[in-house]
């Protein structure tokens, strides 16, 4: 039976917040070629867990009823797709009147579930009303692309094929190098929220929809290394560690989507860790964006004016040049991009004409030492076009529409950490906890 969860606001939602998690879950039912089998609630991590089955069922009791303070949804259980769908719906519009039209009773207090059915009950909340509103100007967000630091923490140590290993035979000297550094990130950048995103499956991306070969170069990842995965998001979890990882987008969208929204609500620095160049883009105009790259044994801090200092052109243009130049090799993203041009020809034709656009709007005033790649352009324009929707990175993700940052605040679980140390063998971090 395939699963997925999604997690509930760990604060006291409001109607916004509550609907945009039940939308989440519409979504996901909408493109689901299932039916749905039951749902359950994990009081640990917060998250309503949704059973999927390949069966059909017939069993269709499903109502909504408003009691006081209460609103109770029955028959959710063994709904197929399209009730399903239509049942979450009703449920997300009816919770969401409630809480709108109620000034006293303006959050959830509860929920409860079992058996398919599900109980919302209210309250009062003035003071999360309060702190919903903004921002405070020395808070820092701390974004973490967490599977390039754990496969980067599992290269570097594991090329003398002596791996760490738990007392449960777990792999852990990914894991090891990723919590250290996170905690030296964290005390560096003095980050007051924190979010470490992940990819999902490479098969399962949009971008492996619109181009099959997104990615195909690359070798599958070592057992070793993938059991880690879990074992590091099993360790965040117990640490109390924001983290994130929605079906079909990539941590760099994940990132993108989360810093836009922290700029745009929050005037507090935001710092992106992670060694992937393709996050120049989010370098804003007015430094608020830096991303720290590790190169030559030692962390690089980049920002807009940094970045335009050493390439002449602006964060935004970075889209542009990799498109033209695109990738390839095992370890890349595959990016067809145009055959045949390269860096010398790429960084003066955007400092020239500004964009892909504007290339191709000025094939006919190339000057003499660049009319050469003007067939080059001309063949290759599709390809061009498809590889600059393959690197531009998303800063809308649908179901981060009605974020709150206040999810990400740093507030680690000490007993939870000391157990997840304990578990995973790391005697010498516990001395240091």
């Amino acid at each position: 039976m395939e699963h997925f969860s999604v997690k509930m606001a760990s604060h006291l939602p409001t109607a916004k917040t509550l609907c945009c998690e039940l939308q989440t879950i519409i979504n996901r039912l909408e493109t689901a070629n299932k039916s749905l089998d039951s749902i359950e609630y994990n009081p640990r991590y917060n998250e309503l867990i949704i059973h999927l089955t390949e069966e059909t069922f017939e069993d269709k009791d499903f109502r909504i009823e408003s009691i006081k303070d209460m609103v109770q949804c029955f028959g959710l259980i063994r709904l197929n797709q399209s009730d399903a769908v239509h049942a979450f719906k009703l449920l997300h519009k009816n919770v969401g009147q409630v809480l709108c039209n109620r000034k006293d009773h303006n959050a959830i207090k509860a929920v409860d579930l079992s058996a398919g059915n599900i109980t919302f009950t209210f309250g009062k909340n003035e003071v999360f009303e309060a702190k919903t509103e903004p921002t405070d100007t020395n808070e820092t967000l701390l974004l973490i692309d967490g599977s390039n630091l754990l496969s980067r923490g599992f290269f570097a140590t594991s090329f003398k094929g002596d791996l760490l290993q738990n007392d449960e035979g777990l792999y852990t000297n990914g894991v090891h190098v990723f919590i250290k550094k996170l905690k030296v990130l964290i005390q560096k950048t003095r980050a007051s929220h924190v979010l470490v995103a992940w990819d999902v499956s490479r098969d399962s991306t949009f971008r492996r929809k619109l181009y099959p070969d997104y990615k195909g170069l690359r070798d599958e990842t070592r057992f070793e290394l993938k059991q880690q995965y879990e074992t590091t998001e099993e360790m965040l979890r117990m640490m109390n560690i924001s983290q994130l990882k929605i079906p079909g987008y990539e941590a760099d969208d994940i990132i993108g989507t989360v810093a836009e929204t922290w700029r745009t609500k929050n005037k507090g620095r935001v710092f992106i860790y992670s060694n992937d160049k393709d996050l120049h883009q989010l370098l804003d105009e007015e430094n608020q964006v830096t991303q720290i790259i590790y190169e030559n044994k030692e962390d690089t801090s980049f920002n807009a004016a940094s970045f335009k200092a050493k390439y002449e052109i602006a964060p935004s243009q970075w889209i542009d040049v990799k498109a033209i130049l695109g990738e390839t090799g095992k370890s890349s993203d595959n990016i067809p991009g145009i055959k045949g041009v390269g860096e010398k020809a790429v960084f003066p034709l955007i400092q020239q004409f500004g964009s892909l656009d504007g290339i191709y709007e000025n094939l006919e005033n190339f000057e003499k030492p660049f009319q050469r790649y003007i067939a080059k352009f001309e063949s290759d324009k599709e390809m061009a076009t498809l590889s600059k929707e393959l690197v531009t990175i998303i800063k809308d993700i649908p179901e981060l529409n009605c974020i709150d940052l206040n999810e990400f605040k740093l507030n680690i679980n000490q007993v939870g950490k000391k157990k997840a140390f304990e578990w995973l063998g790391f005697k010498s971090l516990l001395r240091t906890a």
